[in-house]
């Protein structure tokens, strides 16, 4: 009698078929479904699919959707140059090193030298971003509390400020006078021919001002004129 071996052939085939549908290739357990199965797609549907780094573990790193494992979620250093989401990606506010920006001084500088027996400088700023008015007296000789950097012998007699946009015509009722937070330097931008007086000054420091609200003075200028000194 003549035996077909076609059956049987068929049988293992019918088996071994169905157990290689069931593996994806990824290395995980359910079909692409387990987290961090490492295959680098992103079609079947698990988490961690896109982390490339071949393991399948689901550790951190994995591309799995966990904190830290750069998968585009905020904090997570991924670098997608978002503003402000802690990215490290080089924007302000992202805790990545990036210095504030620097502060501008858009005031009005005025000077003017009152010579005497005690010389006198008294240096007006109007700043109408505050907005506020300063006037502000240099006394040599003197001496102050403040911690500005200044020629020698020259100190801070008085400083007022009015909370507006302009000065008053007197310097009378101001809104407040300077708390000990002041620091910086005051420099000679230049002198008259005999080195006495300046020419010009030049302003580098923040002073607190004991104001409602507080106040923040920043006095950044450099090249402010003095007026009453003989510069030729």
């Amino acid at each position: 009698m003549t035996r077909y071996s076609t059956p049987r052939c068929l049988l293992a085939l019918t088996l071994v078929l169905p157990l290689a549908a069931c593996n994806d290739d990824d290395g995980d357990d359910q079909a692409g479904e387990a987290v961090g199965d490492g295959d680098g797609d992103t079609d079947d549907g698990g988490d961690g699919d896109g982390d490339g780094d071949g393991d399948g573990d689901g550790a951190p790193g994995d591309g799995d959707g966990a904190p830290g494992d750069g998968d585009g979620a905020p904090g997570d250093g991924d670098g997608d140059a978002e503003t402000g989401d802690g990215d490290g990606d080089g924007e302000p506010g992202d805790g990545d090193g990036d210095e504030p920006p620097p502060k501008v001084d858009n005031s009005t500088y005025t000077a003017v030298l009152m010579p005497g027996t005690t010389d006198r400088i008294t240096i007006t700023r109007v700043n109408t971003d505050d907005p506020s008015c300063t006037r502000l007296v240099l006394l040599r000789p003197g001496f102050d509390m403040f911690d500005i950097t200044m020629p020698p012998m020259w100190a801070v007699e008085q400083v007022m400020v009015w909370q507006q946009g302009f000065c008053p015509a007197d310097p009378v009722n101001p809104h407040g006078t300077p708390t000990t937070g002041a620091t910086g330097k005051i420099t000679y931008g230049s002198q008259d021919a005999l080195g006495t007086y300046p020419c010009s000054l030049n302003f580098d420091f923040v002073m607190d001002m004991a104001t409602n609200p507080p106040l923040e003075t920043y006095w950044k200028k450099n090249g402010v004129p003095v007026a009453g000194v003989n510069c030729g």
